[in-house]
């Protein structure tokens, strides 16, 4: 016979994971996963009335895991629309901040320390002009 307590596991029981989500034992759901499924999840289903579709995803309006307010939740279609959410919320908090942090140095600059690139969805280059030339010069060099 075993030492120790034996933990059943409980409809309803919550865990935190290590990345800061809240899982919650709900064996027989389809999302379902050794019969736990993010919190979220749950609370966008019982604001819907139904079950998310397959590909959808649920974004956190504050980008902080744990709190799961119907309010703070929107269900996206699929990943694509989910990252275009952080990335519109990445540049509004760019220009409320009157920068933009490069890619490679990691330093908020002024927007005019960054060229424009059409093919960005900021309009800008994701790396200051000094980190930029000198990933020309490495480039060139190599």
């Amino acid at each position: 016979m075993p030492r120790g307590r034996i933990a059943w596991k409980q409809p309803g029981d919550r865990v935190l994971t290590p990345d800061g989500y809240v899982l919650v034992y709900t064996p027989g759901h389809p999302r379902a996963h050794r019969g736990y499924v993010l919190e979220h999840v749950l609370v966008a289903e019982r604001a819907l009335g139904k079950y998310l579709p397959p590909r959808a995803v649920v974004h956190h309006v504050n980008e902080q895991r744990p709190d799961n307010r119907p309010t703070n939740l929107v269900v996206c279609e699929n990943q694509a629309y989910h990252l275009l959410l952080h990335a519109r919320a990445r540049v509004l908090e760019d220009h409320h901040l009157g920068g933009k942090v490069c890619l490679t140095c990691k330093v908020r600059r002024p927007f005019k320390e960054f060229s424009r690139s059409r093919s960005r969805f900021d309009g800008l280059n994701p790396h200051c002009r000094s980190c930029d030339a000198a990933r020309k010069r490495e480039a060139l060099c190599a």
